[in-house]
């Protein structure tokens, strides 16, 4: 598994862990205390860790809005962590860019590259030093594994990884990493289909008239584009949209959806649906969440390889029913 996702990244190491949030506790703690600059649209787990945990251990965090930083906010920094395209806003971050800035101040830069896949993405090719993974999402993709991956070219540090991992008791099972392996035979095929339906929808969606907005990289509305076409070879499985007429009319959607299974993961080759503000991101208060664009009518749809018209037709009739 290790030797695997070193080679798609195109890098000389690898490590699994036995979820996605130990891989990246592992990371930082590898690295030690310091300051740490963050994408402020980011998974609720990994907010939780950034401002919950890993302060009471010594880390200076600070979270900041990456898609046109200022080199000053790098200062200091010994840590750039960022997800791209981020969960649930999809905004597509300048990995060379934040990555060249980082570096001056001797910052690492870690990329969370979940949603894109090193088939989508290879963060390390355009400038990034360590990249991280939820293996439970679509690397595995078929929603029975729950694991982390961790790739990178520093030796010293990957061996610190290792380390602490070995010390912690969170490596990735042999069973969960032979059914991991099982799942990136099929990675390609999977995201092809995956990526095509997405798209379809987010189309489809664009004009409805019961939401407020649709969220996906390949749509004119989609602000991050230039980034997102220089950085991705494809624009992965997620559409995220605003229901009109706020949280009460967005979890009335969820609720009429007959294909889509309201869960909170992503990336399986099943369509998933999830309400971020009372699940995923729950842990981020209010205040955070509406100052940052997660609003409580938002919902996130991990589209899945099912027939791309079935899909759309439960959306727009669970739409038409709210």
């Amino acid at each position: 598994m290790e030797r695997a996702i070193a080679e798609l990244e195109g890098v000389k190491f690898g490590l699994a862990f036995s979820s996605g949030m130990a891989a990246i506790f592992t990371v930082m703690l590898s690295i030690g205390p310091c300051k740490v600059v963050a994408e402020e649209d980011m998974y609720g787990g990994t907010y939780r860790l950034l401002t919950k945990l890993l302060p009471r251990l010594g880390f200076h965090v600070v979270t900041a809005d990456l898609t046109n930083p200022s080199e000053k906010l790098f200062r200091g920094a010994g840590v750039v962590f960022f997800e791209t395209p981020t969960n649930p806003q999809l905004k597509a971050i300048d990995i060379s860019a934040i990555s060249e800035m980082a570096h001056e101040e001797g910052a690492l830069v870690v990329v969370d590259n979940t949603f894109a896949t090193p088939l989508l993405q290879r963060p390390v090719k355009h400038g990034a030093d360590v990249v991280v993974h939820s293996s439970t999402k679509l690397i595995n993709g078929h929603s029975d594994v729950i694991g982390g991956l961790v790739a990178l070219n520093d030796e010293e540090l990957a061996f610190r990884m290792a380390s602490i991992r070995s010390i912690a008791g969170c490596s990735m099972s042999p069973i969960d990493s032979w059914l991991t392996l099982r799942g990136l035979r099929t990675l390609h095929l999977r995201v092809q289909r995956q990526c095509e339906n997405a798209a379809m929808i987010a189309e489809a969606l664009d004009s409805n008239s019961r939401l407020e907005s649709v969220i996906y990289p390949s749509l004119p509305s989609y602000p991050y584009a230039t980034t997102a076409l220089k950085q991705m070879s494809g624009m992965g499985c997620i559409v995220t949209v605003r229901v009109k007429g706020g949280v009460d009319k967005a979890l009335s959607f969820l609720k009429n959806l007959k294909l889509f299974t309201v869960a909170v993961s992503l990336g399986g080759v099943e369509s998933l649906a999830c309400h971020p503000a009372s699940t995923t991101h729950k842990s981020m208060p209010k205040e955070y969440r509406e100052r940052i664009g997660l609003t409580d009518d938002m919902v996130r749809l991990s589209v899945g390889a099912e027939n791309p018209m079935d899909l759309i037709n439960d959306l727009e009739e669970a739409l038409a029913s709210i």
